[in-house]
């Protein structure tokens, strides 16, 4: 004879389910301009939910400059694990525009951790590249138009050195080529990484 569980057990076995967490061995690798984990262009926040836990994933707004904010998910917050999926315009929760990598677990490809520096992303590029002077919202991140970090990744940059002459030449709503001397003499390293999902059909 086949046994059923009281309604009220059963709800609360399937709420648990649900919203239990992940598995220790979820994916944390990055493949560039294609996906962070499991995570692709086309992940929903439903499939978010369902990857990594519901009680995971916190609704936000990620700041983009000059006090505009757009939609976001943030996965792990606070752990090493955080990530956080900015949704594609006119497309919130159903679809991703980039993931902002911030926990030191995911596995960045050399080149373009937190920390690196700019020949580091040089290589992995192919070449210089440009980056937006710095001291303004905009302000140091990098523009791969035609290399190979082309509409796969978004890359903000800070100066080691602050001060000076050659600090004062990178100032600004201008863009610099990584291999000037002032850009070198100042030094940026990668603060943040985002991975672009959605460029594959945008024109």
């Amino acid at each position: 004879m086949k046994a059923f569980l009281p309604l009220s057990l059963t709800a609360i076995l399937l709420l648990a389910a649900c919203s239990q967490k992940p598995a220790e061995g979820i994916d944390l690798t990055v493949a560039l301009g294609e996906r962070v984990g499991e995570i692709k262009a086309n992940t929903t926040r439903d499939k978010l939910a369902e990857l990594y836990g519901a009680e995971n994933v916190v609704d936000n707004e990620y700041p983009i400059g000059e006090g505009e904010m757009v939609p976001a998910a943030i996965i792990f917050p606070g752990t090493s694990r955080e990530a956080t999926v900015i949704w594609a315009p006119e497309k919130k929760n159903e679809k991703v525009d980039r993931v902002v990598v911030t926990g030191e677990e995911w596995l960045l490809p050399a080149g373009i951790r937190p920390g690196d520096e700019l020949a580091e992303v040089e290589q992995i590029n192919g070449g210089p590249f440009m980056i937006y002077g710095f001291g303004w919202d905009y302000g140091g991140v990098g523009y791969f138009k035609g290399g190979k970090l082309d509409r796969k990744v978004q890359i903000w940059f800070r100066p080691s050195v602050e001060v000076g002459p050659d600090y004062e030449k990178v100032l600004g709503d201008s863009l610099f080529n990584s291999a000037d001397q002032a850009m070198r003499t100042v030094d940026p390293r990668i603060t943040e990484v985002a991975i672009v999902l959605g460029a594959k059909n945008q024109d």
